[in-house]
C-alpha cells in the first residue's frame, strides 16, 4: 500500500500534537499555555525549530524504551500517567476548598457540607423531601447540576426546528 508523503507528514503532526496536550496541560495557566514552553530563546516568538525541539522533547518523554518509535503501550502509559497527576491536583484542590479543619484530609461531614443538600433539593423537583423514580429518571437524562449529557443546559430542552421555533407534536 503506498501512502503518500503529505498523508504521513498530517498523520505525525496530528499524532505530535496529541502528544503535546497532556504537557500543554502541564504547562498551562488558566489562560492557557505558557509561551515560554514554546519560545525557548525568549525573543517573543515559536520558530518552527523551536515547536519541533518541543515536539522532539516530547516524543521522547514518551519513547521510554527510547528505541525511536512509540508503541501503543508508550502512548497508553504517558497518557494514563498524565491523567493521574491531573486527577491528583483535582483531588488536592478539593480537599484545599472543602477541608475545614485543616488537617488535609476530608471527614464525611466536611465532604458533604460543600453542595451535597442543595444537589438533593435540585433532584427532589416537588420539594416532598423525598426522591421518587420520575425525578430520579430526569436526574439522570440531565445530570444532578440541570444540564442534559449532551452538553445542553437548563432550558434548553426544547428540540428547535430550522426556523428557530420549538417543535410541537400535533395530534391529529
Amino acid at each position: 500500500m503506498k501512502v503518500s508523503t503529505a498523508k504521513l507528514t498530517i498523520l505525525g503532526m496530528a499524532m505530535m500534537t496529541a502528544l503535546a496536550l497532556p504537557v500543554m496541560a502541564e504547562t498551562k495557566d488558566r489562560n492557557g499555555p505558557q509561551f515560554g514552553a514554546f519560545d525557548t530563546n525568549a525573543d517573543g516568538q515559536i520558530s518552527v525549530e523551536e515547536m519541533t525541539a518541543h515536539q522532539q522533547g516530547r516524543f521522547n518523554e514518551v519513547d521510554t524504551n527510547g528505541d525511536g518509535k512509540l508503541s501503543a503501550q508508550e502512548m497508553a502509559a504517558h497518557r494514563q500517567n498524565a491523567e493521574m497527576q491531573h486527577m491528583e491536583r483535582r483531588a488536592a484542590r478539593m480537599i484545599e476548598e472543602m477541608d475545614a479543619d485543616g488537617d488535609a484530609m476530608l471527614t464525611m461531614e466536611e465532604f458533604s457540607a460543600k453542595g451535597k443538600m442543595t444537589m438533593f433539593e435540585r433532584i427532589d423537583v416537588n420539594k416532598d423531601g423525598v426522591i421518587d423514580a420520575e425525578e430520579f429518571s430526569k436526574m439522570q437524562h440531565k445530570g444532578p447540576r440541570g444540564g442534559h449529557k449532551d452538553g445542553k443546559q437548563r432550558g434548553q430542552h426544547e428540540q428547535h426546528q430550522k426556523d428557530g421555533m420549538p417543535d410541537e407534536k400535533i395530534d391529529g
